[in-house]
């Protein structure tokens, strides 16, 4: 989904809510789930595989690819962190908040914005926009949506599914948990991925700032 449909699709979420994204990191499956990368270079020029433990853990019904990051991509969560404040090297910003990418994206999703700010909604955030979803990294869990039911991901991780609250415009489902201080939250219309997709997108996780 482009920008303007993120928007839209926020707008009916919240009431005069602006979204603002930005994103960026290293395998991580062992303990709880959330986005960055670290360097004290200048931007990669190379691609990024970022690389699941298992890749045989995703079932045929859900089919996933690896999630490769671009010089150019990376460059753009860089400045993303930098607008709030953050340190791109590190890709941390914040009280503590980092950026975590999915290790692996339902076929056919890709990587198209990041962006940054700070508001009611999400807070201080980063947000990654994808094709069919977005994935916001931030110090503060929405509190205008509804709590639906609470799920085990492939990798032991327990999520929380929500959806805005009745009276708010068009459905928007969240996918939230947590890992440090920092919260990811997924959420999408669900009109091109279902909840089996956003699911197996959020159970391998990879912590940017730790690659380098």
């Amino acid at each position: 989904m482009n920008r303007r449909m993120d928007r839209m699709t926020i707008a009916a979420t919240v009431i005069a809510m602006t979204v603002f994204v930005s994103g960026c990191g290293t395998t991580n499956q062992g303990s709880a789930p959330s986005q960055t990368q670290s360097t004290t270079h200048p931007p990669q020029t190379t691609n990024h595989t970022t690389t699941p433990g298992n890749p045989s853990s995703f079932p045929a019904s859900v089919a996933m690819v690896h999630f490769t990051i671009t010089g150019s991509q990376l460059k753009s969560i860089q400045s993303a962190v930098k607008m709030i404040h953050g340190n791109p090297r590190t890709l941390g910003f914040g009280s503590g908040q980092k950026i975590y990418v999915p290790a692996a994206l339902p076929k056919g999703q890709k990587f198209l914005s990041a962006y940054s700010g700070i508001n009611s909604i999400f807070g201080t955030n980063v947000n990654l926009g994808f094709s069919g979803f977005n994935l916001d990294l931030s110090n503060k869990t929405p509190d205008i949506i509804k709590k639906v039911k609470t799920v085990t991901l492939s990798q032991g991780h327990t999520g929380t599914w929500y959806i805005n609250k009745p009276g708010t415009g068009g459905t928007t489902y969240f996918l939230i948990y947590t890992i440090g201080k920092t919260n990811l939250i997924y959420y999408s219309n669900l009109k091109t991925l279902s909840f089996s997709q956003i699911e197996k997108t959020a159970s391998q996780w990879i912590d940017l700032g730790s690659m380098h």
